[in-house]
């Protein structure tokens, strides 16, 4: 499953996530822009939880870099009843950036590509 948002007036790509579940886990790799401080990573956090560990970024290819990190079961919980999640990281000027991605129906689109994987 995925979603990705853009840029209105560029149409550019600002975010994308794509989760591949497993059994009561998840693969998550998120797509964020050129021009953030690596070093950083970035911090992945469900509405006003507890903010999660700092993730690295894995490669930067054309489309933009990529964070790779596994959606473990505590996670998929708070995501299933939230409603954004929040990616934090940094530019590289030092700014803190935060990206929110909408969680509305997750929990439906996670239990049908579940279902679709089998």
């Amino acid at each position: 499953m995925s979603q990705e948002q853009r840029d209105n007036r560029t149409n550019q790509r600002v975010i994308a996530i794509e989760l591949q579940p497993a059994q009561d886990t998840g693969t998550l790799m998120l797509f964020l822009p050129f021009g953030l401080d690596l070093s950083y990573g970035a911090i992945m956090q469900v509405d006003d939880e507890a903010k999660g560990a700092a993730q690295p970024f894995r490669t930067c290819v054309p489309a933009g870099c990529i964070v790779a990190a596994t959606a473990d079961g505590k996670m998929l919980a708070s995501m299933r009843r939230g409603t954004a999640l929040k990616v934090s990281t940094k530019a590289d000027g030092g700014r803190e950036t935060t990206f929110s991605l909408s969680l509305n129906g997750f929990a439906s689109a996670f239990d049908r590509t579940v279902a679709l994987a089998k």
